[in-house]
């Protein structure tokens, strides 16, 4: 947790909105199942220009949930959240 959320949460001035989970957090979350293996492939990510050069990678451990700010935005691979469900956080130095 500390390197992939506290600490750069602490470095990009986001800390203790972002980074952990505490009252008055965002609760911004992903759930991993670990034992799920899938295969990564164009036609199931979402990204900008339509393909991953990840494609046809086979992974163990498979996001089933992300949560931001406490609202669930994907569910089993598919995104359900809308445009303005997250928010830009200004850096607090």
């Amino acid at each position: 947790m500390r390197i992939t959320s506290y600490n750069p949460a602490r470095i990009f001035g986001v800390y203790p909105r972002k980074g952990v989970i505490q009252p008055g957090s965002d609760a911004d979350l992903v759930i991993v199942d670990m034992k799920r293996e899938e295969t990564i492939s164009n036609e199931t990510t979402y990204t900008r220009v339509g393909w991953t050069p990840y494609h046809g990678r086979k992974v163990k451990g498979v996001p089933v949930y992300t949560v931001v700010r406490g609202k669930v935005v994907m569910q089993e691979g598919k995104v359900i959240g809308k445009p303005g469900d997250g928010e830009f956080v200004t850096p607090v130095h």
